[in-house]
């Protein structure tokens, strides 16, 4: 099993050409909440007003698939499309529960051959990172 020190070679050589990019990404979770009976008629469509998967339902199989229900997830999306999506929602009356989400991190990125370094081992590619930090290896910032 590797760790940190198998890639040495990040910041042994500054002029190999790593840097470590900042890749500053934020993301919403979005949840459309109903009274706890379910939603009515106008919340049933608005959903469908706004959320492709049951706008192209008949509204009556839109209206039993929410019957009951006191939410329902839109799911994870990126932060200009999540904006975009909760000014949607609003203007149509849905109410949401908005979570924002930070997943930012570090990227090992070879500016000479123009690759990456991708670490499948979520917890090795922090140490790496943190590593590579610690011997200043030169950080870029980017926005996902």
């Amino acid at each position: 099993m590797k760790n940190s020190s198998s890639y040495a070679y990040l910041w042994n050589n500054p002029n190999d050409g790593w840097v470590l990019l900042r890749i500053n990404r934020q993301t919403l979770s979005l949840t459309v909440k109903f009274p706890t009976e379910g939603p009515t008629l106008r919340e049933v469509a608005a959903v469908r007003s706004v959320v492709p998967e049951f706008g192209v339902m008949p509204p009556s199989e839109a209206f039993a698939a929410l019957k009951g229900r006191a939410e329902v997830s839109l799911g994870k999306f990126e932060s200009k499309e999540g904006r975009r999506l909760v000014a949607n929602c609003k203007k149509h009356g849905l109410i949401l529960d908005v979570v924002d989400h930070d997943e930012s991190g570090y990227l090992p990125f070879n500016e000479k051959t123009n690759t990456a370094l991708v670490i499948e081992d979520d917890a090795l590619a922090e140490q790496v990172c943190q590593e590579a930090l610690s011997h200043g290896v030169r950080v870029k910032h980017v926005e996902a």
